[in-house]
């Protein structure tokens, strides 16, 4: 029996009129409104807000359908999608699934079985709670309790933000935070990155009008800042804009600068505010309308044990795509992460985490299973800098342990192995320079360990 009004909507992408009647059936015997697009052209235009699952076919005559899904999972992270394509390519479906999708169906394909796991991901969708970093509470660092404060704060307010960090610190992801804790968390949440394109190309991209270009991929006809329109767009390495775009780009800021583009503004840069201004690589009146209250990203060597929950959000993102149990770490391994500096971050950091879990049979990953590159990093102890010649043993011994100590977040053990000396060295040091709780934080099993 087929349900009536459906109140679960699904957006299939596919320009065979019998494929897509075929897939509409079935939709609709399977309690979904089916809402059909023949190209990628039209499918811009279309609301992602409220829909259940996205049926994507890669092979559009129009573009290629990857762009759209990266565009799909950048809006609508929660969002079930879905991949139909005649190219039977193990390489095909690793990437596609690289790039968000849910499952991958070769054509000719069997409806029920695709339907079974768009219900099975629906309903997993509904039980989960919208994809967001954590709040501020949930960190135990002040450094990380000090970004998320601040991304609350600037989430309920107007101005544009921008968002300074290292290379893969997670910048976009604070963005879409952003985003979500906002009044237009509903709306459009659409990325441009700067650096990827030539200023023709960008400037397109941005600002859409003129006619298509052969060879490039087609863009909405007021551009993304049109697509954005009620909702945010972040542009991405935001001192790679060129000055025509970036002229362009203050005018729609300008209120009443254009009617179909009232957007959020959110900006990122790996360059530091100061370094921006005087660079020259912004312009002063977009730089001040931007940079009002920066937010610093802090790299991963400075998290301490809030590691740990980025550890926890990449291992869920890996473990569902590769569709692996959940391991388990060693105290090793866990001292081993909390111990490298990963001076690539995010990106870095899950490369190897899905390194460990993927060579891995037991379940138990241990530091053997990361990546052989990944060498044990020499101490690196601060002596104070210009203190040196003008200061005492004593007080470099003194000012060595406080920073190493707040370096570690207060954890004993770890800085031991930056200084190259023993659990008990540290507690004896501690004693003997007398430092204050405050100063040297650490855990109760650290205490054990020295015991």
């Amino acid at each position: 029996m087929i349900p009536h009004a459906p109140s679960r909507k699904i957006l299939i992408v596919e320009d065979d009129e019998a494929t897509a009647n075929l897939v509409s059936l079935f939709s609709l015997r399977n309690g979904f409104s089916p809402v059909i697009h023949e190209t990628l052209l039209s499918a811009g235009n279309a609301n992602l807000e409220g829909l259940s699952a996205l049926l994507l076919d890669l092979d559009l005559p129009d573009g290629d359908g990857l762009d759209f899904l990266c565009q799909a999972r950048n809006r609508c992270p929660n969002l079930p999608c879905f991949i139909l394509t005649a190219h039977d390519k193990a390489s095909a479906a690793v990437t596609a699934l690289k790039a968000g999708a849910t499952d991958y169906f070769t054509k000719p394909f069997e409806p029920e079985k695709v339907f079974a796991s768009i219900r099975e991901a629906v309903a997993a969708a509904a039980d989960r709670p919208p994809a967001m970093s954590p709040v501020a509470g949930e960190w135990s660092t002040d450094v990380m309790k000090q970004v998320y404060a601040a991304a609350h704060a600037a989430a309920v307010t107007k101005p544009p933000v921008l968002v300074v960090g290292e290379q893969g610190t997670g910048k976009k992801t604070l963005g879409h935070f952003i985003h979500l804790r906002g009044p237009r968390a509903d709306h459009p949440f659409v990325v441009v990155d700067a650096s990827a394109s030539e200023p023709e190309q960008l400037n397109l991209e941005l600002f859409g009008g003129g006619d298509i270009i052969p060879g490039r991929r087609p863009f909405h006809k007021n551009g993304k800042s049109g697509m954005a329109n009620g909702g945010t767009l972040l542009i991405q390495n935001v001192e790679c804009l060129p000055a025509i775009t970036q002229k362009k780009l203050l005018e729609l800021l300008v209120p009443g600068g254009s009617p179909d583009s009232d957007f959020r503004l959110i900006c990122t840069s790996t360059l530091p505010p100061a370094e921006l201004l005087v660079s020259g690589r912004l312009r002063k009146d977009l730089f001040y309308r931007i940079a009002a209250s920066p937010i610093h990203l802090p790299p991963l060597r400075d998290l301490g044990d809030d590691l740990n929950i980025i550890c926890k959000r990449l291992l869920t993102d890996i473990c569902v795509l590769h569709r692996l149990r959940w391991p388990t770490f060693t105290r090793k391994a866990r001292e081993f992460m909390l111990d490298h500096s990963w001076p690539g971050n995010l990106d870095e950091f899950r490369s190897a985490l899905e390194h460990a879990v993927m060579r891995n049979t037991t379940g138990l990953i241990g530091p053997e299973d990361f990546p052989a590159h990944l060498k044990a990093e020499p101490p690196k102890i601060n002596t104070g800098g210009g203190m040196v010649g003008h200061s005492s043993i004593n007080d470099l011994e003194r000012a060595s342990l406080v920073s190493a100590l707040a370096a570690c977040n207060g954890n004993r053990r770890r800085a031991a192995k930056r200084l190259g000396v023993s659990l008990r060295t540290i507690y004896n040091m501690i004693a003997r320079h007398n430092l204050k709780s405050d100063e040297t934080s650490g855990t109760d099993s650290d205490k054990a360990s020295a015991a």
